[in-house]
């Protein structure tokens, strides 16, 4: 039942995509996570009605046995395997919305505004937690051991293979000694934690804590245990987790350069030192980036380029945790300079494929639009987000793209 269920989250497929999908599948997630995907294109995503059908959608699975409530409070394991990668081992549980307040929930990501809105509206009417958060913290031995121990000694509830070839485990863990434990060791040796993948999730549970806390004082109702206190979310040590890079693709060669690619690489030299690895029309792959600093570039009808910044460049930020990442340097001197591209989060002129799609699919993207350039970049590192997080910096938006993604519908929490 669950590998018919669990779904692809809701912000990586489309409301196309995720219509073919619930056409097919009356029991897929994304009816519960996209409702949108019940109506035609003249109503509004945002629609109220949109919302109400996402209540109506839980309810339904839970009253057809689609989602199985547990019987007691428990605690869970959910593994990962992705093709060519290893294992990761992650403990779903309850995380404290205080505590996020608290800044003890690190986050390196800004939000976009009608995103929020949108999951906190439908968290706040379905009453629940459809999507869960991906956390991680600096792994501890002592952890990683009793989790290993853990899924070696017992079967688990469940084991399926996803439609994209990543394989996800679960194991329930209902023995009380073992809960209080792993509780106790999170509480004694991971001091604080960092949101990988899901910041508007984790902002929008936030929000929802912050409406009902204060609707409930104003009532003089309010005790501080509620449940709306916490949210889902799985935990992950950082030394399992990859990170893929967040590839860009541009329309033109920006405002000061039109569809002018001579001038474009000319006003690249200031910077820049390129040099071309294939032709477009040689049907050559191209390497991927293979450190910090190892650019490649694409150019509609022209092909893939090696590109580095000079030296003086790298060296003048090598002491911001920010300003010294590949996506940092990439936006400073070349998409706002160059290419006119003052903010990634709003200019319609730029758009992003994660790394799990490879260069070939970032070429198609290019080619299929007959002109602009694409940009892939060596990955941000679990490190360098720790740092950024650690210092209270803000990494520039599509720094990161997690590989696996959780799966939507696994486990839900409601409240």
């Amino acid at each position: 039942l669950m590998s018919v269920v669990a779904s692809p989250p809701y912000d990586v497929i489309n409301t196309a995509e995720a219509k073919k999908i619930t056409a097919t599948n009356e029991k897929s997630f994304l009816h519960v996570n996209k409702p949108e995907t019940h109506f035609d294109a003249a109503i509004d995503a945002y629609d109220d009605r949109v919302y109400e059908m996402g209540r109506t959608q839980i309810e339904k699975f839970c009253r057809n046995r689609w989602l199985i409530e547990d019987a007691a409070p428990c605690l869970y394991i959910y593994s990962q395997r992705m093709p060519g990668h290893a294992e990761q081992f992650g403990v779903v549980g309850e995380c404290s919305a205080v505590q996020y307040e608290q800044e003890l929930i690190k986050k390196h990501e800004l939000t976009r505004k009608k995103k929020e809105d949108d999951r906190t509206k439908l968290t706040d009417v379905q009453s629940a937690n459809v999507g869960p958060i991906f956390l991680c913290y600096k792994s501890v031995d002592y952890i990683d051991e009793l989790i290993a121990s853990y899924v070696a000694q017992y079967k688990p509830y469940v084991r399926f293979t996803a439609d994209d070839g990543v394989t996800h485990t679960l194991w329930i863990v209902s023995q009380p000694q073992t809960m209080a434990t792993l509780s106790a060791l999170f509480a004694q040796r991971v001091p604080c934690c960092y949101v990988a993948d899901g910041h508007h999730r984790t902002a929008s549970a936030y929000r929802v804590y912050q409406k009902r806390k204060q609707a409930l004082q104003a009532a003089g109702t309010y005790r501080g245990d509620e449940a709306f206190h916490y949210f889902l979310a799985v935990l992950f040590p950082h030394h399992q987790l990859t990170i893929l890079e967040y590839n860009r693709v541009v329309d033109s060669f920006g405002v000061l350069h039109g569809q002018n690619r001579q001038s474009f690489l000319n006003a690249l030299s200031a910077d820049w030192v390129f040099d071309k690895l294939t032709d477009s029309a040689s049907g050559k792959e191209c390497s991927p980036p293979q450190h910090a600093n190892d650019y490649r570039m694409y150019i509609a009808k022209d092909g893939w380029y090696r590109l580095r910044a000079k030296t003086a460049v790298v060296e003048g930020h090598a002491k911001d945790v920010v300003q010294r990442l590949d996506v940092s340097i990439l936006s400073q001197y070349l998409l706002q300079p160059i290419m006119g591209i003052t903010d990634i989060r709003s200019d319609p002129s730029i758009s992003f494929l994660g790394g799990i799609h490879g260069l070939a699919a970032l070429q198609q993207k290019v080619d299929a639009k007959g002109c602009g350039v694409a940009f892939a970049l060596y990955h941000t590192s679990i490190q360098q987000l720790l740092d950024v997080a650690d210092a209270q910096k803000l990494m520039p938006p599509k720094s990161t793209w997690f590989e696996p993604k959780l799966r939507s519908g696994v486990i839900v929490r409601r409240f």
